[in-house]
């Protein structure tokens, strides 16, 4: 990592793996205050332009994130390196297209390469 540059990664502990069970858990985990607020929303595409060229003009990558359509970016931006932009999307995925993703609130996830 280049020296003055920032990274965040937002990863899954499996030793706080979500177990159902009992009136205190939602549909996808335990049900955590402010999180239905903070991650909700259903699936956002968002379209990263990468710093690669390609033909001479700079690639373009299909991400999707697990958020309210103003926490997106967000979080994308936190797993792409610097220097590279994110756009929020307005098409939708397909219901089974988004069921195959299987992503958690606050989980985001390059589709294309």
């Amino acid at each position: 990592m280049a020296a003055g540059s920032l990274r965040m990664s937002f990863r899954k502990n499996p030793a706080t793996a979500r177990q159902p069970s009992g009136p205190e858990h939602g549909p996808v985990g335990p049900v955590i205050p402010g999180m239905a607020q903070s991650f909700g929303g259903g699936l956002q595409m968002v379209e990263v332009t990468t710093d690669e060229l390609v033909r001479g003009l700079p690639k373009k990558q299909l991400w999707v994130a697990a958020a309210k359509r103003e926490q997106a970016i967000t979080l994308v931006l936190a797993e792409i390196p610097e220097g590279w932009t994110a756009v929020l999307l307005d098409a939708q995925l397909k219901p089974e297209e988004a069921a195959f993703l299987k992503l958690r609130p606050g989980d985001v996830r390059r589709v294309t390469r």
